[in-house]
């Protein structure tokens, strides 16, 4: 199975968006280029209120 054939994914939990999504460009970027794909967040204080 080569490189073109593995999945990646990553899960990030944290409080808030705006303060604590550590490389979000990044992310967003090897999402879009299809690097990543799957990328889930969820955010403690933010929205809904989820335990994370």
């Amino acid at each position: 199975m080569g490189a073109k054939d593995s999945r990646h994914g990553r899960s990030l939990g944290d409080r808030s968006p705006d303060k604590d999504f550590l490389y979000r460009d990044e992310l967003q970027g090897w999402k879009i280029d299809g690097n990543l794909t799957r990328l889930d967040v969820i955010w403690s204080r933010y929205g809904e209120k989820r335990h994370i």
